[in-house]
């Protein structure tokens, strides 16, 4: 049994009920993953020449990293931090640079944070484990959306909806926050 809302006709048991709120993506649509500490626009670099409300629409094959989905922040996934690779970099290398770069960065600082301090000061300086936050998100998906609409064609590929998903091989789950077509 199908469900026909705004022109979209949804399969029942895929969608569930709740349909009212499924629309059609397009380019500058919000997205979030669940392992990322912000939202991201989804990005159509070219056309697949089909617009909705003067945008360009997107489809299921819109998924490759970078291109269409941009880094969400930093990562919550267990997956190695900088300071980590960073560390076996420096093992595979001899580690002479990167403690050269390291010592010149924090007499850099420590040079500019001079300039905030009297000589009265007493040094109130915080260590920040950067590694407790996570990483840098870098999406690794390697399939396309789904539940998109397999009716509905953009370029012979099945049109992206606002309820479609990607999931993240770091083990986010990517879902569109807005569709994009209020420019919001």
């Amino acid at each position: 049994m199908g469900i026909v809302e705004n022109d979209i006709d949804f399969d029942v048991a895929t969608y569930g009920e709740k349909t009212h709120d499924i629309s059609y993506v397009v380019h500058g649509a919000k997205i979030k993953c669940t392992k990322g500490d912000r939202w991201a626009r989804l990005i159509l670099p070219k056309s697949h020449g089909v617009f909705l409300r003067g945008k360009a629409q997107m489809h299921k094959q819109d998924y490759i990293p970078i291109i269409n989905v941009q880094s969400m922040g930093i990562c919550s996934a267990s997956i190695p931090s900088e300071d980590e690779e960073i560390e076996e970099i420096e093992e595979e290398s001899g580690g002479g640079f990167f403690q050269a770069a390291g010592d010149a960065i924090g007499a850099t600082w420590s040079s500019f944070t001079g300039l905030f301090r009297s000589d009265d000061d007493e040094d109130d300086s915080i260590d920040i484990d950067l590694s407790a936050a996570g990483s840098i998100c870098k999406p690794e998906i390697v399939q396309p959306w789904i539940y998109t609409n397999e009716k509905v064609f953009v370029d012979t590929e099945e049109a992206l909806l606002s309820c479609s998903v990607l999931t993240c091989l770091n083990g986010g789950k990517i879902t569109i926050l807005d569709d994009g077509q209020s420019g919001a």
